[in-house]
């Protein structure tokens, strides 16, 4: 036999969440009809928009320094420039070795003479 959607779920876990079904739905409600009233004389806010950037405004103050968010600080930081030079100096060692052994003949540049 088919098993019906919600089996198994304890009852109070099946109220908290009608329970909050409904508190979800009633501030919707209340949401679409301050945005569609055509009398409304001031600014519609919206809760989530001011938790957003409320949340973004003290970022700095609830920060807290662990070892990852350490790591991914030095990774994001220091990371890329290396990685830049090890790229770079990589690559002109290459060239200059190709230089010297002949494999490669160094282009004419308007400086080089």
């Amino acid at each position: 036999m088919a098993s019906r959607f919600g089996d198994g779920i304890p009852a109070e876990v099946k109220q908290a969440q009608f329970e909050r079904a409904e508190i979800r739905n009633r501030l919707r409600r209340e949401f679409q009809r301050k945005v569609h009233n055509p009398y409304v004389q001031g600014l519609v806010e919206d809760p989530a928009v001011l938790r957003w950037s409320n949340a973004r405004a003290n970022a700095y103050q609830y920060f807290r320094a662990t070892p990852k968010t350490s790591f991914l600080g030095f990774l994001c930081i220091i990371g890329p420039p290396v990685a830049l030079y090890k790229l770079f100096s990589y690559d002109r060692k290459r060239r200059e070795h190709n230089y010297a052994t002949g494999v490669q003949k160094r282009p004419h540049t308007l400086l080089s003479g």
